[in-house]
């Protein structure tokens, strides 16, 4: 790993958002404290640098580019119900405004999936607090012509806490959960899919497990959730729609995964705070070690991985939670 750039700039909460366009072109967003205003970092030509605040909340957990890095949109999670809590800023021509009538006013309500067909056009989905009977439900919006209605598109009694979006077009496409439950959005209507369950219901445990879901494509990807009673990270994955018997992680950290990323079912990066691990032909192991079980290589960032970025297996980006900033360039 090639330390590329970072400092203590501000203090980042689980959950950093960031989007690329390549390998030097790009945009991070996360909480920034005492600040109140979120952390905005901008990367352009392959240079790191400060972009303008956003004063409206201050935690940001997702963000979408639509094609360069001075246009798009982000979202928040709560910041008080009120003209600070809006849901939703804008990004036009590098400079953020707020575009939206939906705010929060729970502190569970939070947008995890953001994607854009064009600046104007997309769909974003997260918890939503329903105050009247005191339970978070999955709730999907949809940003129509640059506008974000007030009113959800689509909310489902349930706390499967959408985390990715796929768009085929503005009408059709596919969603998942921090558990792994789909959703399918067709004919611009979104429903759940009955033909497979979340990891939370399959395994039978709770979100406080510390579950989060990669999807490789609509029916494929990993899932993890850590078990707080035995200190012990549990790998799962799902093939052809179908949950698999667990992965050996060989993963010897009592703490949960708190970031990874994968370029197939094979190949991909995971993050246990500081600690980084390879995944290649499937397997885990220890990244910097070699077939014998060499040290060739230190495999320990100096800040908790939050966010991994992959443009390729060789090439990418990971965000740790004090905004230390490291390029992903492995000699293996």
């Amino acid at each position: 790993m090639v330390l590329a750039g970072g400092g203590n700039i501000f203090y980042v909460n689980y959950g950093v958002g960031a989007d690329f366009i390549d390998m030097n072109n790009g945009r991070v967003v996360g909480y920034a404290g005492e600040q109140e205003k979120g952390t905005n970092l901008k990367l352009e030509n392959g240079v790191w640098s400060y972009a303008p605040s956003i004063n409206h909340a201050e935690s940001f957990l997702s963000i979408a580019l639509t094609g360069n890095i001075d246009t798009g949109w982000v979202a928040s999670s709560c910041h008080g119900g009120s003209e600070d809590g809006k849901a939703f800023a804008n990004l036009n021509n590098g400079e953020w405004s707020l575009n939206s009538d939906v705010t929060f006013d729970h502190s569970d309500d939070k947008v995890r999936a953001l994607v854009l067909i064009d600046e104007n056009n997309g769909w974003a989905a997260e918890s939503f607090y329903n105050t009247d009977d005191g339970q978070s439900e999955d709730t999907f919006w949809k940003l129509d012509s640059g506008t974000w209605p007030q009113e959800q598109i689509k909310q489902f009694p349930t706390n499967h806490r959408p985390s990715f979006i796929h768009l085929d077009d503005m009408d059709n496409g596919w969603a998942t959960g921090l558990d792994g439950t789909k959703w399918v959005l067709q004919s611009g209507t979104w429903s759940q899919s009955a033909d497979r369950q979340g990891i939370a219901e399959a395994a039978n445990i709770t979100y406080e497990e510390r579950v989060m879901f990669y999807p490789i494509d609509e029916n494929n990807g990993w899932e993890t959730y850590f078990d707080y009673d035995s200190s012990v990270i549990h790998v799962i994955k799902l093939v052809n729609n179908v949950w698999q018997q667990e992965v050996q992680p060989g993963i010897g950290i009592a703490s949960p995964i708190t970031a990874w990323a994968f370029t197939d079912m094979d190949t991909g990066w995971i993050a246990v705070n500081g600690f980084i691990y390879k995944v290649k032909g499937g397997n885990i192991s220890e990244y910097g070690v070699d077939e014998n079980g060499n040290t060739i290589a230190d495999n320990y960032l100096e800040d908790y991985i939050y966010k991994i970025w992959l443009q390729d297996y060789k090439n990418g980006w990971a965000i740790g939670r004090n905004m230390n900033i490291y390029r992903l360039s492995p000699n293996d």
